[in-house]
Order: C-alpha cells, then sequence, then structure tokens
C-alpha cells in the first residue's frame, strides 16, 4: 500500500496550526468524521475571535527606545528630558566625568648648570557608575546634568599636590530630588619641580560613597614613581563592577557592561608631553610630564595632564502604545523627503524627538513639515484608537 500524506494549515490570531496525517488509503474514510470535527472546533474559535476584533478589542505593544547624553558629538552639561505620555517603565543609567591627570612644571633654579628636571604628573580616577528603574513615571521634563570629565589644570594653577577633579551626573524627579547620581573621579596631583630628583604625586583615590542608586565605583588613578613614569587613568565602572585601578602608568581596566579602561601613562627619558586624555564615558586622564634639560633661571616648562573622560547618560523606557487590529488599522506615516504624510483616518497627530520631546501637535492635518534629519516617535490619534509608529528622517 502507497501512503499519503495529507496536511492542514488553520490560521488562528496570527498563530499557525499545523495538522499533519500520514494515512494509508484505506483509513482516509475511517478519519473523515474526525477531521471535520477538528475543523469544526477551530472555527468555532475563529468565530468568536473575529467578535472581539468587531467589538474593539484593541492590543497593547510596547515602544521601546533609548536616548542618550554625553555620546561622540553631544556635549556634557544640563538640560531638561520630556518624558512621553504613557510610559510604563525607564531605566536611567548615569556616569559621572572622570579626573584629570596631573599637571607637570618644572625650572631649574637650584643648579647653576643645566639640568633634566623630572616633573611627571599623577593619573585621575574614573567616574563611578548608577542606575534606577522608575515603574510607571509622570510625564513631563526631567532635570539632568552629565558630569564634565576635567581638564588638566593651565600652568598658572599647578601647584604641588593640585588635582583636578571630574564633576558627578545626575537626574532628578519632577520634585528636582536626586534619583540618580553617579560620582566624578578625583584628580591626579600635579608635580612641581625645581631640582633634578622628581617629587612623588598621587594618583586619584578611589570613590566609596556618592552614589545614589545601585551602582559601582571607579577605579584609582596611578601614582607617579617620582623619576622615570607619570601615572595612568583609573577606569570608569561598569553595570556590574567597578573600574580597574591604575598601577603606576599602567591604566586601569574597564568595568565590566560599559565602563571605559582609563589613559595609558608614559615611561619618558626625555623630552615634554602632555597626558593622554581618558574616553568616553569617565575615563580617568594621564598625568602630563616634563623630562627636558632646562637651563638655569630658564622659563619654566609645562605641561597639562589628561583630561578625563566625559559622563554620560542613558534612558531606556518603555512606552505602552494602543495598536489598532489589522482588520482595523486605519493611522500610519509615510516619509518623503523631510515631511510626514499621515494616511487614514487621524484626526490627531504629535511628534517627539530622540530625546522625547514634542516637537509638535496638531489636529485635523495630513502632513507634517519640515522636520530636520533625525529620530522621531509620531503618535497618531484615530476614531478607532492610538496608533505610534518610530520613523527615520534622513
Amino acid at each position: 500500500m502507497k501512503e499519503i500524506a495529507i496536511s492542514f494549515k488553520i490560521i488562528f490570531l496570527n498563530n499557525y496550526y499545523f495538522l499533519k496525517f500520514c494515512l494509508m488509503k484505506k483509513q482516509i474514510t475511517h478519519l473523515g468524521g474526525c477531521i471535520a470535527s477538528v475543523l469544526n472546533r477551530k472555527m468555532k474559535l475563529l468565530v468568536v475571535a473575529a467578535a472581539l476584533v468587531t467589538g474593539g478589542l484593541q492590543a497593547q505593544t510596547l515602544v521601546k527606545d533609548t536616548i542618550y547624553y554625553g555620546e561622540v558629538g553631544q556635549t556634557a552639561g544640563v538640560g531638561l528630558w520630556a518624558c512621553p505620555t504613557g510610559v510604563t517603565s525607564m531605566t536611567i543609567e548615569c556616569w559621572g566625568g572622570g579626573g584629570a591627570g596631573g599637571s607637570a612644571l618644572s625650572s631649574n633654579t637650584v643648579s647653576a648648570t643645566s639640568i633634566r628636571a623630572k616633573g611627571l604628573g599623577a593619573g585621575g580616577a574614573g567616574g563611578s557608575y548608577s542606575k534606577v528603574i522608575v515603574e510607571n513615571p509622570t510625564s513631563g521634563d526631567y532635570a539632568y546634568g552629565v558630569g564634565v570629565g576635567a581638564s588638566g589644570l593651565a600652568q598658572a594653577s599647578t601647584l604641588q599636590g593640585a588635582r583636578s577633579n571630574g564633576s558627578n551626573t545626575y537626574f532628578k524627579n519632577l520634585a528636582m530630588d536626586d534619583i540618580v547620581v553617579a560620582v566624578g573621579g578625583e584628580g591626579g596631583q600635579s608635580c612641581v619641580t625645581d631640582g633634578p630628583d622628581g617629587v612623588l604625586s598621587l594618583g586619584g583615590s578611589k570613590a566609596i560613597s556618592g552614589i545614589i542608586g545601585s551602582g559601582f565605583y571607579g577605579g584609582a588613578g596611578g601614582d607617579n614613581d617620582a623619576n622615570t613614569k607619570t601615572g595612568g587613568g583609573g577606569g570608569s565602572a561598569g553595570d556590574a563592577s567597578d573600574g580597574g585601578d591604575a598601577v603606576l602608568n599602567v591604566a586601569g581596566t574597564a568595568g565590566t557592561v560599559g565602563g571605559a579602561v582609563g589613559a595609558s601613562g608614559a615611561a619618558p627619558s626625555a623630552g615634554n608631553s602632555g597626558g593622554a586624555a581618558g574616553i568616553a564615558p569617565g575615563a580617568g586622564g594621564a598625568g602630563g610630564y616634563v623630562r627636558a634639560m632646562i637651563a638655569l633661571n630658564a622659563t619654566p616648562v609645562y605641561r597639562s595632564g589628561g583630561k578625563g573622560g566625559d559622563g554620560r547618560i542613558i534612558i531606556n523606557y518603555t512606552l505602552l502604545s494602543t495598536r489598532i487590529p489589522a482588520t482595523k488599522a486605519n493611522a500610519f506615516v509615510s516619509v518623503v523627503g523631510k515631511n510626514l504624510l499621515l494616511n487614514g483616518d487621524v484626526n490627531a497627530v504629535e511628534v517627539y524627538n530622540a530625546q522625547g520631546k514634542l516637537i509638535q501637535s496638531q489636529g485635523n492635518v495630513k502632513s507634517v513639515n519640515g522636520l530636520t534629519t533625525g529620530i522621531y516617535i509620531v503618535k497618531m490619534h484615530a476614531p478607532q484608537g492610538v496608533n505610534v509608529q518610530k520613523v527615520s528622517i534622513k
């Protein structure tokens, strides 16, 4: 006898049910009643589902987006983030600014001949990390501040042991209370010398307090060794661990998940150079150095410590949107150049930029014109419900 394969495919609310029967010819008649019974039950379910859709049942969908502050092309600083209506959860992650490496300043006031001065700055500490999850936040303007990575001290401010610290990164609630704080890294000590022997300078210390939220601390900056090495920068913290401590000129490692490795120090035998800068988010800068020959009473030689990496804020939020079922969907947007064309029964529209700020709110229009390049969230109101669509204008 020859085997015959029969497949049935039933679509039910976008889930596929497959019934496959491997039958002998003589069994087809016998199973006919069973197949009819199965189909009958599935058809009943389809009728119930159709009644629910016709009655106006609407599915809920989660629209996820991410906002960055302190990224490449953005400057650290303060501002407001507009939380859209309907956000069910938001996660705020913050990194503090990195400490600067110590600057170096050398002169010759103690020798009757030229000397090789030894001014070697220490490394800055890395910035800390902190995170908070807020459920069902109230819509409105939330204040933030991205910590600035510290710059190395200018020559006029370069005193033995002086430091330049990274600043804190924070995120406030609508009552202007801090709900997330990531502390900035302490700067490495600057070094001033007027003789052939170097001066010990200490790296930025690892923070042990100051975080608001759940987080970790940045690594310590490296000390100089007075005569041959500048201090490396400490690594910034991550979502899962502290940043690594620098050891002399060897940079600290990045904190696990999101941290940044510190700037490497130097082991110069001659010459003068500014310290290497730390990268974002929050890596510590390396110490500058002066190792050139300097004549008696010559103009002092100065080199800046490396800048600490700027801090960062990342906001991940989830927006609950009413999606119109496929049989009722009649509100969607299409992009034409720098304009948005509204299709279907749209009677009002709200357009938000990538930072969640409301850009336009209009009623009874068929297009939104004159937008610039970027990512937008378009919220469309129709008689059947509200639809949200994320679009990109290039």
